[in-house]
């Protein structure tokens, strides 16, 4: 007998078949605080720490992703998609950094 196996949906590429829910909203692209109000809710945490939390790492993962990319230019990992993932995440950190103004 196979042991049982977790069913999950086909694997995509696409952020808009993301597979994880958080407070109800499937499209990382459009969280806002609501949804992790809800997901805190849901997860029997209390919503101002998690979106203390957020922020927290909202703040230390800009200046990272900057460092891993300036430390990787000119060498065999550097590329246009790494260049490209750094923007996505700045982007992101400061659309949650946003949330706290």
């Amino acid at each position: 007998m196979s042991p049982p196996r977790a069913t999950q949906e086909p694997t995509t590429s696409s952020v808009r078949g993301w597979r994880w829910f958080v407070g109800g909203n499937r499209d990382p692209l459009t969280l806002t605080p609501e949804n992790w109000e809800a997901f805190a809710k849901d997860t029997d945490f209390r919503p101002r720490f998690v979106l203390r939390q957020l922020l927290d790492m909202a703040e230390r993962m800009i200046p990272a992703a900057e460092k891993v990319l300036a430390e990787l230019k000119g060498t065999e990992a550097d590329s246009k998609l790494l260049a490209l993932a750094v923007e996505d995440i700045v982007q992101r950190c400061t659309a949650v950094r946003a949330w706290s103004a």
